[in-house]
């Protein structure tokens, strides 16, 4: 399939999408073109900003160490210290398993019945 085809049925997708969802998904591209994604940029993502500063991208060294006694491949990258309700005391989160649900969440509802079909040349 050639750019151009690419990018016309990409076009036919945004437009079932409604402004909140075509947001989230200008700020995706935005993160991800940027080519710098850490950490805190997919948090940003991921959570709401009032969510977002009760919540910490440092983990806890002792914590981070007693993990990997247990699952030593495990990376930090993808987790965060959660301080919001019930968690006052903290619990892990992954962020990335947060994002992927946020933007399950906001885009499973587009309109795709009225989408139309693709043009046969």
């Amino acid at each position: 399939m050639s750019k151009q085809e690419s990018l016309k049925n990409i076009n036919r997708y945004l437009k079932l999408y409604n402004q909140e969802q075509l947001d989230l998904i200008e700020k995706v591209i935005e993160v991800y073109a940027s080519g710098c994604i850490n950490k805190g940029a997919i948090m940003d993502l991921a959570f709401e900003p009032e969510e977002r500063r009760k919540i910490d991208s440092a983990l806890p060294h002792d914590y981070v160490m007693a993990v990997k006694e247990i699952l030593p491949c495990f990376d930090s990258f993808s987790y965060v210290f959660d301080y919001n309700e019930p968690n006052r005391h903290g619990a892990m989160r992954n962020v990335l398993e947060a994002l992927h649900i946020k933007m399950q969440t906001v885009l499973n509802n587009a309109n795709f019945e009225k989408m139309e079909e693709p043009s046969r040349v």
